[in-house]
C-alpha cells in the first residue's frame, strides 16, 4: 500500500516529537500535492485523513506530524510543508526543522548553512558538530 508514495519516506525524532517525511526535493518537475492526489491508494480519501491515518500509532506509522520536503524553484530554497497528526495544517515545527535540516545536510549534502522556508516565514539552519 503507498508504494510510489513510500519511496520517498523517512522517519525522524527530535526531542521527544517523531515525524514521518516525504522528500521531494529532488523531484522539481513532480508537485508533491499532484502526485500525491494521483496515487491510486490515496485519491479517494481528502488529504488530512490521508495524514491522520498513517500518524495513527496502532494502525498506521505512528507519529506527531508529517513533514513534506518541496523545491521552491522561485525562492530556489528548500520549502516544508508541515501536517499535524490530525491531518490539520501547521505554520512552523521548530523540532521539525531540526529534523529537516539533518536530513539535507546528510541526504542532500548541503553545506554546513542554508536556508529553508516553512510556511510564510524563512529560516536559516546551521549545522554544529564537533570537528574531529
Amino acid at each position: 500500500m503507498f508504494k510510489n508514495l513510500f519511496n520517498n519516506f523517512f522517519k525522524y525524532q527530535s526531542l521527544g516529537n517523531d515525524l514521518i517525511i516525504f522528500d521531494f526535493y529532488k523531484n522539481q518537475d513532480k508537485n508533491f500535492f499532484d502526485f500525491l492526489l494521483k496515487t491510486k491508494e490515496v485519491k479517494d480519501k481528502d488529504f488530512a485523513s490521508f495524514v491522520s491515518e498513517i500518524c495513527l500509532r496502532n494502525f498506521g506509522i505512528g507519529a506527531d506530524g508529517v513533514l513534506i520536503i518541496t523545491n521552491n524553484l522561485e525562492l530556489k530554497i528548500p520549502e516544508i510543508f508541515i501536517y499535524n497528526s490530525d491531518g490539520g495544517y501547521g505554520e512552523v515545527c521548530f523540532n521539525g526543522l531540526r529534523c529537516i535540516s539533518h536530513h539535507l545536510f546528510t541526504q542532500h549534502n548541503f553545506e554546513k548553512n542554508f536556508k529553508v522556508k516553512m510556511g510564510k516565514r524563512r529560516f536559516e539552519s546551521t549545522i554544529v558538530y564537533p570537528d574531529t
